[in-house]
């Protein structure tokens, strides 16, 4: 306990003082700040003959409050001793606030709060008044309780006091965590002269700088504030807000400079979003092997974020040749319902990517209709459908094919000509296994759209010699 360092001291001035019951002189010693000589004179005035109970109560109010400005660990203990023993003594009121003022002191708020609701504001003075509503509003702002923070600081703010620039100050943090900017960045300006809350403040500006979109203001203001390296741990959020803002500005290059420099640091991690933003400005730049591997890294959940990465990294994974790769990173977009646009448009890329590969006939048709299912109001769907029929085409599945272009409202002229061939080609088989009726229904079909002129004369050919074989 620090009365320790004290006790040879008050020994000695008890000796001393020991016959002095002179309460004015001990008064003297309390208005001078001696602490130290009233807290010892005090506890020897309970020795003193003929004094009263009124003495007594003023004895041990000033012993309390002595101890509490020697930082002795016995205050908050002789404060509410006097509070307990005097329930409604004079000093009750001086008492209440100084044990706020300890608590204040320990940063323990909520005590300190508990302390001044009880504190009726009508009976302080002026300096007490503005002491009272800076404790109660600091308390309440360290709380995060801001709405009654603001109550308590709203006096106070046109009052010219000890603590002026921090009630400022916490109106001001107040108002930027409300997202009133426009307030708080005026405030915070104000305050830039100011010793330790300047520096603070221009913090805060760089932020508000950058949550109000003004990117060129924030690189301006906050590129020479990272220079001087005030508070490297707040430097470190200014490279992440310079490089975001630059990125915003197109200006690539300098975002993923100053991204890459607060990523160098170890402790330092970037939101998924802001990966994305890295990973797009590496895509800006051409290096895509970087930018897939930012891409990569933030696709761990089906969200939002992840439907926009895969998308991009499939783009990527086509850039670099890669278009398995690309497939899958299309596929794992188009199962993420956020953006339906995306969706689509990563379905279709697998539809045509599949069929470029050639892929076998299953898995074709398979994407190829789930697609039509899935978008049957797409703008791609003709396309879609086209390569549908391409693909039955391709694996001899003639009549699936021609029926899936019968069922169409009307054929464009590709599909004409591909109707036309699928209609000859089944023609043939039939003929092959001599069923020259069903050859020549189908040669009839063909012959129907003469697009290919060598397709046209061969049917005529083959349908005279399935009415040979028919005798007719």
């Amino acid at each position: 306990m620090r009365i320790g360092v004290f006790t040879l001291f008050f020994l000695f001035v008890k000796i001393v003082f020991s016959q002095n019951c002179d309460l004015d002189l001990i008064e003297s010693f309390f208005k001078n700040k001696q602490y130290a000589l009233v807290y010892s004179l005090t506890d020897a005035l309970v020795d003193c003959e003929n004094i009263n109970n009124e003495e007594l109560e003023w004895a041990e109010y000033h012993r309390a409050v002595s101890s509490l400005e020697l930082f002795n660990d016995e205050a908050q203990f002789r404060l509410e001793q006097y509070l307990d023993k005097y329930s409604s003594g004079v000093y009750r009121k001086s008492a209440i606030l100084n044990l706020a003022k300890l608590h204040f002191r320990n940063k323990d708020y909520e005590k300190v709060v508990a302390k001044l609701v009880n504190i009726d504001v009508f009976d302080l003075n002026f300096e007490e008044e503005a002491m009272y509503f800076f404790r109660l509003g600091y308390a309440y702002f360290a709380l995060n309780k801001f709405e009654e923070a603001k109550l308590a600081f709203y006096d106070l703010k046109s009052r010219k006091f000890t603590y002026s620039d921090l009630v400022k100050y916490s109106l001001a943090h107040i108002a930027y965590e409300e997202g009133n900017y426009a307030s708080a960045l005026q405030v915070f300006e104000s305050l830039l002269t100011t010793p330790r809350l300047g520096i603070i403040s221009q913090y805060y500006i760089s932020h508000i700088l950058y949550y109000q979109e003004q990117y060129h203001q924030l690189i301006e203001f906050a590129k020479p504030l990272l220079e001087k390296n005030y508070k490297p741990s707040r430097d470190e959020e200014l490279k992440r807000l310079i490089g975001k803002s630059y990125f915003y500005l197109g200006e690539y290059k300098a975002s993923v400079e100053y991204l890459e420099d607060y990523l160098s640091n170890s402790f330092n991690n970037l939101e998924r979003i802001e990966q994305y933003q890295l990973a797009l400005a590496y895509y800006e730049l051409k290096d895509y092997e970087k930018a897939s591997k930012y891409f990569e890294d933030i696709i761990i959940e089906k969200d939002s974020v992840s439907q926009f990465a895969s998308y991009q990294l499939a783009k990527v994974y086509l850039i670099l040749d890669k278009k398995s790769q690309a497939i899958n990173a299309f596929k794992y977009s188009a199962s993420i319902d956020y953006d339906y646009e995306i969706k689509e448009d990563a379905a279709f890329n697998v539809v045509k990517l599949i069929y470029d590969e050639e892929s076998t006939y299953e898995d074709l048709v398979k994407t190829i209709k789930n697609f039509i299912d899935d978008y049957p109001l797409s703008d791609n769907i003709k396309y879609v459908k086209d390569l549908l029929i391409k693909a039955y085409a391709l694996t001899k599945n003639y009549q699936t094919a021609i029926d899936e272009l019968s069922g169409l409202n009307s054929m464009t002229l590709p599909q004409q000509e591909v109707y036309q061939k699928l209609s000859y080609y089944l023609a043939a088989e039939h003929f092959i296994y001599k069923r020259y009726n069903e050859s020549t229904e189908w040669l009839d079909k063909s012959m129907n759209f003469p697009i290919n002129s060598e397709i046209f004369a061969l049917s005529y050919y083959w349908k005279a010699q399935s009415y040979f074989y028919l005798n007719d």
